[in-house]
């Protein structure tokens, strides 16, 4: 029996008892996942909004768009935060690290690390670490920081309270 995917109105064969159980509507996985994907999540009696914590305490945000999301498309909120800041998204290697609590995930608390040896060593000895060395300091009164080959990008972030 043909019938047209209900996605991408595209023809394909399915068999009429398919049909009569309610299915054989569309004409792939892939085109069953992306109405899948909006309906199932938001309709559980659990969902909140898109918000999950990890067992170690981290805020995980729902994000089926982003490049470094994990298999339940989720992100860490902290990531996004600092992602926002810099108007670009953070490489694997790059590292955010909390200055406070790790749900904690307001601007001025944060800081980004071009690599996990420059984390570390910013946990043995903050002054250590060199301006170039960072991505993200939220601490800087306003001001962020980006090397883009290797000169520095200095840009005022506005303050949008009253």
């Amino acid at each position: 029996m043909k019938s047209n995917c209900l996605i991408c109105n595209c023809v394909f064969n399915t068999y009429p008892s398919l049909v009569r159980r309610g299915g054989g509507k569309y004409c792939s996985r892939k085109c069953y996942y992306k109405i899948k994907l909006g309906k199932v999540r938001e309709g559980h009696n659990r969902y909140k909004n898109g918000k999950t914590k990890t067992s170690s305490g981290y805020t995980l945000i729902l994000n089926h768009l982003h490049p470094f999301r994990n298999n339940n498309n989720y992100v860490r909120e902290h990531r996004l935060v600092v992602e926002k800041m810099i108007g670009r998204y953070l490489t694997k290697k790059e590292i955010v690290h909390h200055l406070g609590k790790k749900t904690d995930n307001r601007p001025h608390m944060l800081m980004a690390f071009i690599n996990d040896f420059v984390h570390r060593k910013f946990h043995k000895n903050p002054s250590k670490v060199k301006p170039k060395e960072t991505i993200f300091d939220g601490t800087a009164g306003g001001y962020k920081w980006d090397y883009v080959n290797g000169s520095r990008i200095t840009k005022v972030i506005r303050n949008n309270r009253g």
